[in-house]
């Protein structure tokens, strides 16, 4: 699809049911404070406590104003524990690259054997320390492109239970009225369970200049009964990176039914004509419940200076 034919088809197909983009500076409580229901585990005081505000999205990705009042203290434990870990941990590198500052401090990274560091200053940049007689070296140089690629190992991580997380950003946004139709997702949220809940549980995720300081959030839902779109949508951005994916709803089909849905990418609100032949985009399928070790993911830069300095 070109841009326009992709603007025409999300403008005929949805409708923004929940945007943080215009209000950046401002707190978002979601829920009523002197009603509180758990809209995960229908919990109400005094069965449960709501002694914390949660956040409708994960602090590390840089959230401190998006809150739900929502989200009982016994489900936000679970959450934290048993799913944001694994979000955590597959966008470190995305975050560490993108200046997101979490509760304290934008994350760094080294390697296994404490020889190789990176660092990153909004003041100075990236810097890079490998230590004599490393021998997992985390970048390679070529000056002549004026390219620097960044190698990351990511820590072990469980793909649905990434998926879980992002899905669950959505369920904790959007209004009351809507939760009806999305039972089974937060079921499946609030369960031990990874095993996916759609197949495949497809990411679209995007790389394109520009950078959201703060978490940039839309979801959308369905205009019309048209079986061939997801029901709803959540696009979230963080740094240099927008990720995309459909939000598993009750109105997508029955259990066990084989459907095939369109999803094109959302046009990214950062992205420029001028921007363009630099945007980078790819599928990254999250079905598996299986901890993945291993993997390895590498990000390159352009730069304008390079400072070599022999300690």
């Amino acid at each position: 699809m070109t841009n326009a034919e992709t603007v025409t088809f999300f403008a005929e197909n949805y409708k923004l049911i929940f945007s943080n983009l215009n209000n950046h500076d401002k707190k978002i409580f979601i829920g009523n404070k002197n009603n509180r229901t758990c809209r995960f585990c229908g919990g109400q005081k005094p069965e449960v406590t709501f002694r914390n505000n949660a956040h409708a999205i994960p602090e590390f990705l840089g959230n401190k104003r998006v809150l739900l009042l929502e989200e009982c203290d016994a489900c936000n434990g679970y959450f934290s524990e048993g799913i944001e870990d694994n979000l955590d941990k597959f966008t470190r590198p995305i975050r560490t690259i993108g200046l997101i500052k979490g509760k304290k401090k934008v994350p760094g990274y080294k390697t296994n054997d404490n020889k190789s560091k990176l660092a990153v200053n909004a003041q100075h940049g990236i810097s890079i320390i490998e230590k004599t007689g490393s021998n997992k070296h985390i970048m390679s140089i070529d000056e002549d492109s004026r390219r620097l690629v960044i190698t990351f190992k990511l820590e072990p991580y469980i793909p649905s239970a990434v998926y879980k997380c992002l899905a669950k950003i959505a369920l904790s946004v959007m209004p009351n009225e809507e939760l009806f139709f999305f039972r089974k997702a937060i079921s499946w949220v609030r369960s031990e369970n990874h095993a996916k809940i759609i197949s495949p549980q497809v990411v679209i995720i995007t790389f394109a200049p520009g950078r959201y300081t703060k978490p940039a959030l839309i979801v959308l839902r369905r205009k019309h009964n048209n079986a061939n779109v997801p029901y709803c949508i959540l696009v979230i951005g963080f740094g240099n990176f927008v990720f995309q994916l459909i939000v598993p709803s009750d109105k997508d089909g029955i259990s066990g039914q084989t459907i095939k849905l369109k999803m094109p990418r959302f046009p990214n609100p950062l992205e420029t004509e001028e921007g363009s032949n630099k945007r980078q985009y790819g599928r990254v399928d999250l079905s598996s419940h299986e901890v993945v070790t291993g993997s390895i993911i590498p990000i390159q830069f352009e730069y304008e200076h390079l400072e070599r300095t022999i300690m």
